[in-house]
């Protein structure tokens, strides 16, 4: 078991599409962790929002790229400043001190452990009042805590997805090699369910509502449980 006292940098990737006021008080929320990077997939630059926010560094790339490759970008990001832990969040999550203290202290007492996620607050679904931690098959990407060794492990996140079933995937790799994902139970994040934007976005919702329903007939076999997501 490690002390208590070992230091744990962690840091949080943003992916932002369209970001508006809201978004930026969301972020002024966020507690000052080691590090905290906004890459946008808008079309224009929105830097004059975070101006004041002189803490995170932010990164227009002027095209919708799709969630995943935003997120790799931001994870080499943190990787090249010294980062140990990257979050990866959507805009419109609520990061709180609770959630980063409760992931230290697991942390601070179990290396080997990869990732970590929350219990989820949303309009779709109330957290259970339940303490400690428990092993899930799945969640989702926003809130959810990385260690940087995971990417050398198996991989990025995979830049061929758009949206729908990105960490879905990421998450049936690490069952099928063998890296367990941990709930902290006492750790909620609020998070509201994306809004799309385009007609295209649509097109890719059902497109890859296709391919997640194949990747699941797929692994099956290896993930006898995986219909049964925990969130």
């Amino acid at each position: 078991m490690e002390s208590i006292n070992r230091k744990i940098n962690i840091g949080a990737v943003v992916v932002l599409y369209y970001p508006d006021e809201k978004v930026v008080e969301i972020i002024k929320q966020y507690p000052r962790i080691d590090s905290i990077i906004l890459i946008d997939n808008s079309a224009q630059d929105n830097s004059k929002l975070f101006q004041e926010l002189d803490y995170v560094e932010y990164i227009p790339l002027k095209y919708n790229s799709g969630i995943a490759t935003a997120m790799n970008k931001g994870i080499r990001l943190l990787i090249k400043k010294g980062i140990d832990y990257v979050i990866t969040m959507d805009q419109d999550s609520q990061l709180t001190e609770n959630v980063v203290n409760i992931y230290r202290k697991y942390l601070a007492c179990h290396k080997d452990i990869l990732a970590l996620t929350p219990q989820y607050l949303t309009d779709r679904s109330i957290p259970k009042d339940i303490k400690g931690t428990v092993k899930v098959k799945s969640s989702l990407q926003s809130g959810t805590l990385f260690d940087i060794r995971i990417f050398d492990k198996i991989g990025y996140f995979d830049d061929k997805l758009f949206i729908e079933v990105v960490d879905l995937e990421f998450f049936l790799r690490m069952n099928l090699h063998g890296i367990p994902l941990i709930r902290c139970n006492e750790a909620v994040l609020k998070h509201n369910p994306a809004i799309t934007h385009e007609k295209k976005r649509l097109e890719n919702y059902q497109i890859w509502s296709c391919i997640s329903f194949k990747i699941l007939l797929w692994s099956q076999k290896s993930l006898l449980c995986i219909s049964q997501i925990s969130l």
